[in-house]
């Protein structure tokens, strides 16, 4: 099952205007429409700065063909998987994933 959040926010946008809008003021005649509506954006601000919305970290994916950074060999190429080997200066490793991070290069 892909875990890729669907949608992003910008969650300091969104506080922003939660703040905004706790603090219009109205007319005493809509103080009912305006309670229920002030206590869900209080709760929606609780929830956001719990972190309770936050998208979780989608891991990277390596496969044969990329660079890689292992904690003791500097920069590599994975050659193979499901155990991973990894190429360096023309000597294969075999090494643990959880050893590697992706390179940017």
């Amino acid at each position: 099952m892909d875990k890729t959040p669907s949608k992003l926010i910008d969650a300091d946008k969104l506080m922003g205007w939660i703040n905004t809008e706790l603090a219009k003021e109205y007319p005493e005649s809509v103080n009912q429409y305006v309670d229920g509506r002030e206590t869900l954006l209080k709760i929606l601000k609780v929830r956001l700065e719990q972190g309770k919305f936050n998208p979780e970290p989608i891991p990277p994916t390596i496969k044969p063909g990329d660079k890689a950074i292992h904690s003791d060999l500097g920069q590599v190429k994975i050659i193979s998987e499901p155990m991973v080997s990894v190429l360096k200066d023309k000597t294969e490793y075999e090494v643990y994933l959880s050893d590697l991070e992706v390179s940017h290069d």
